[in-house]
């Protein structure tokens, strides 16, 4: 067997090979390489549409599996121009961004990251010297090679070729796309377009060229994230959540085989003709009781199914396309939704009556298509197992051949190719093709069913058929016994139906466990540690160890999230399915346990092991570093106690802690610290985020009666209303700017575009403006008013705060704190340096005489019986206990400005 080992190169953007003598080149290339070279295109980032999330989900607990690849073929024949076709696949991968799209995941949340182009490898097999009787043989094991292997979601590409040679002017163009970037609306797109491409690289009898995208994907899922946020469908996720309620969460059909704990997704295909006569009479038949053909082969799937699972209630799903906007039409991406067609089957309806009904079912599903499956799955909160797909485990569609252009003077033919995958149990497809004839094609886990069942199913599939077009008034009992004849057998009686029961083989329930009224606390710093990521993950507070994570609330995109957020902590692998295992803290820390030798470090460490003195307690955000306080506790000596407070969950830069989030911290650092010192007062220092917490730490501990001594903020702002908002809108499209810069000018002009098409949009009411955390948390609205709290604070800032900050020497905190605020500028000019050398020696010089003055005043104060909170409002508002007043201070050594030399 011989092949040409020729593997040609696809480079998405104009190919210039760099080991190439730079001579060759013209002057316009050297700067264009130079260019490229010294000024990468700026990375384009979009969420991921619920679609994508589902699938993205999907291969984290099944990684490495092919189940979601898209395999087809086009069959080209006539004198094929392989370098105009080469050409125009380039073309049309830097076309749709979406084929150039990659995913990786960012602060915990899964984001799609569009490469400004793309190479590719496209083999070319000749396979002319093979002999006749092997030739299509060994196309298609070279077709299902690449079918079977798998992409790699986190890098990219996620779409493959192969040209094969078959003949002296027929060739096989292999495709293989991951499904989370194109469904097969899109595989229309792709033929179409790639067609008018060949056409114009080839100089062939259309040269027109193909109108620009006004949208990409990522605008799409951006759209779809914004419409839920704004509540666009809520009227749709009501209907579907009464739609749904009550229903049975699996279809239990007979098996050959005992239901896996979880799914492999091993399938087989079986394909049978239908009679023209038959479906043409269908037709007739829908049309008199104003349905669709669909919907008339729908019911009868429905009664077959009816018959299999002895049950009323039937829940088929059904996808469709989901492109709501005109611009979306033309688009290459992941569109598709299923729709959950629930009907009753009860009373022994006939098949009129129940085509009505099913009409019914179809037409307000259609009404309700634009709530996406993923969505209406998060509000129902099914069951979560591995072993069948939540709510929906049969599917039923139809499809209809679609004849496409010539590529110039090379006529083109679409053939599918099917991997032996199933997605769900059972999946029944009826095909239209291009010369009037029928198919249907079945598609079933091969885990459950053996090839004999589902051939009889198909059997009596058509059988069913055949007696609807023969007599459309039978009830649905009398369908039914017609498939009991053929089998030779009577209608089954009751001991009859006892007996068939037998053979019904189900999948084993998972015990959930049941949400405990009592409480029940970690036994150790793991479990501990799982907790605070359980209640971050969830944003539920008052998590007990045996509560159940989709008890909670937990669905399938944050069992991921949280399974990265325990990776980080344990630092191995966690299979996202170990949580559907163990889906409560105490036994997914034992599953951890049983594989992972860790121990990991506390929320509370200790960080000076001091004999003498209160404690101080160095508050810090979970995931950033806290190198900083080590570099403080050195200076401050070994005497006091020094304890850090950090969480182990991941941080994110992008999004700000909401004030039920800093609470809910709180509480974990409280509780925490409270184990090495159950009363105050309480020393207490922050930064960023970690200042915040400490804030929330002091006004819960005040709440309860006990005193916070000491507040020590390191150069942080408030977080309302800490920013002049004009001001910070200038910096952020400074900042913007300064990165679309760095790009290409063809680049920067299609962002420009894309910008003030958005801003037309939002001015004609046409798009909302999208939701943005950091607004609602720096400004919070006019109600807003600030808690206020007794503890003093002393501030180390900077002299030269942004420009951007509000105009304010004590930060915001003088209206926050009753005993006022003490500032300490310290001369540095980066905000990352106060916890660095040799700044964080002054701090600790100001801070330890600080503390010492705190601790004589509770100490005196002790002696003399006093109350000291009456001390602190009868010497005002301005300082700490046990230091004079700010207008008598002026400036002694060590206060009021600590320089750095």
């Amino acid at each position: 067997m011989k092949y040409d080992g020729d593997r040609r190169s696809v480079n998405c953007s104009k190919v210039i090979n760099v080991s190439d003598d730079l001579s060759n080149l013209s002057v316009e290339e050297q700067k264009e390489l130079l260019i490229g070279l010294l000024h990468p295109k700026a990375r384009r980032v979009f969420p991921l549409s619920l679609a994508q999330q589902r699938l993205w989900f999907l291969d984290q607990l099944h990684p490495g599996n092919p189940v979601y690849n898209i395999t087809f073929g086009l069959r080209l024949q006539g004198n094929l121009f392989q370098e105009a076709l080469e050409s125009s696949i380039r073309q049309l991968i830097q076309r749709h961004e979406i084929l150039r799209t990659h995913f990786e995941v960012e602060s915990g949340h899964p984001v799609q990251v569009v490469a400004p182009d793309l190479a590719l490898e496209i083999p070319y097999f000749d396979l002319t010297d093979v002999p006749g009787s092997d030739r299509s043989r060994e196309a298609n094991r070279l077709a299902m090679e690449d079918a079977r292997l798998p992409f790699d979601l986190a890098t990219g590409p996620l779409l493959r070729f192969k040209l094969i040679r078959v003949a002296t002017e027929e060739h096989y163009l292999l495709c293989v796309i991951h499904h989370i970037t194109c469904d097969g609306w899109s595989l229309g797109i792709f033929v179409r377009e790639l067609a008018a491409l060949y056409d114009r690289n080839s100089e062939g009898p259309s040269t027109a060229s193909l109108i620009d995208l006004s949208i990409q994907y990522g605008d799409y899922a951006e759209w779809q994230r914004q419409s839920i946020v704004a509540g666009f469908l809520n009227r749709q996720v009501e209907y579907w959540k009464q739609k749904l309620a009550g229903a049975p969460p699996l279809l239990q059909l007979p098996a050959d085989h005992t239901r896996p704990p979880e799914q492999t997704h091993d399938g087989a295909n079986q394909v049978t003709p239908i009679p023209s006569e038959i479906i043409h009479d269908l037709a007739v038949l829908g049309r008199a009781h104003k349905a669709t053909l669909f919907m008339v082969l729908l019911a009868v799937f429905k009664t077959l199914v009816h018959y299999y699972a002895e049950s009323d209630d039937i829940l088929v799903g059904v996808p469709v396309t989901s492109r709501p906007r005109v611009e979306l039409e033309d688009l290459v991406g992941f569109f598709v939704n299923t729709l959950v067609l629930r009907t009753d089957l009860s009373g022994d309806p006939s098949f009129c009556e129940l085509l009505h009904r099913e009409r019914e079912v179809v037409l307000d599903a259609f009404a309700h298509a634009d709530c996406p499956f993923e969505k209406v799955v998060e509000e129902l909160n099914p069951v979560r197992t591995l072993s069948y797909t939540p709510v929906i485990q049969v599917m039923f569609s139809a499809v209809k051949a679609t004849k496409f252009p010539k590529f110039a003077d090379v006529s083109v033919g679409l053939h599918m190719l099917s991997a032996p995958t199933s997605l769900f149990d059972l999946s029944m497809e009826f095909i239209e093709d291009l010369e009037d004839r029928y198919w249907l094609r079945v598609q079933y886990a091969t885990q459950l069913f053996d090839y004999a069942r589902i051939a009889r199913m198909l059997d009596h599939y058509v059988t069913l058929l055949l007696a609807v077009a023969d007599d459309p008034e039978s009830r649905i009992s009398e369908l039914i016994s017609q498939l009991e004849v053929k089998k030779g057998l009577a209608v089954p009686n009751e001991h009859v139906l006892e007996d068939r029961k037998k053979d019904y083989i189900t999948a084993s329930q998972p015990a959930s466990e049941p949400h405990l009224d009592q409480k029940i606390e970690p036994h150790d710093a793991l479990e501990r540690i799982l907790l605070r990521i359980w209640e971050r993950v969830l944003s539920v507070s008052g998590i007990g160890i045996r509560d159940n994570f989709f008890d909670l609330g937990g669905h399938s995109l944050l069992a991921a999230h949280l399974v990265t957020e325990v990776e980080k902590v344990v630092e191995c692998k966690v299979p996202v399915s170990s949580l559907f295992r163990a889906s409560t803290v105490e036994s997914f820390a034992e599953a951890i346990r049983g594989g992972v030798a860790w121990s990991p470090d506390p929320v509370l460490m200790e960080i000076t092991h001091g004999l003498r003195g209160t404690p101080l307690f160095a508050i810090v955000q979970s995931g950033v570093d806290a190198l900083g306080y080590s570099l403080l506790s050195r200076h401050l000596g070994n005497e006091r106690p020094f304890y850090k407070l950090q969480a182990h969950a991941s941080a994110c830069a992008i999004v700000p802690f909401s004030i039920e989030e800093l609470e809910t911290i709180a509480r974990e650092y409280i509780a925490a610290m409270r184990t090495v010192q159950p009363d105050g007062p309480y020393l207490l220092i922050g930064m960023c985020n970690g200042a915040l917490i400490a804030e929330q730490m002091v006004l819960q501990l005040e709440a309860i009666g006990q005193e916070v001594g000491l507040l020590c903020i390191v150069d942080t702002f408030v977080l309302q209303f800490s920013e002049i908002r004009w001001l910070a809108r200038l910096e952020a499209m400074r900042l913007h700017r300064r990165e679309i810069s760095r790009s290409d000018l063809a680049t920067q002009a299609s962002h420009y575009n894309q910008a003030i098409r958005k801003r037309l949009r939002r001015m004609l009411g046409r798009e909302s403006k999208p939701y943005n955390p950091w607004t609602h948390s720096v400004w919070p609205g006019e109600s807003f008013q600030p808690k206020q709290f007794r503890s003093p604070v002393i501030l180390f800032k900077r002299p030269k705060q942004p420009y951007f900050k509000i105009r304010d020497r004590e930060m915001g905190w003088g209206v926050r704190s009753l005993s006022g605020v003490t500032v300490f500028e310290i001369e540095i000019k980066e905000h990352h340096q106060m916890l660095r050398e040799p700044a964080v020696a002054n701090i600790a010089k100001d801070l330890s005489e600080i503390m010492c003055r705190i601790e004589q005043a509770y100490t005196s104060d002790k002696i003399r019986g006093a109350d000291m909170t009456q001390e602190l409002v009868t010497v005002g508002p301005s300082f700490v206990p046990g230091i004079s007043r700010p207008k008598s201070l002026g400036r002694p050594t060590g206060y009021g400005k600590s320089r750095v030399p």
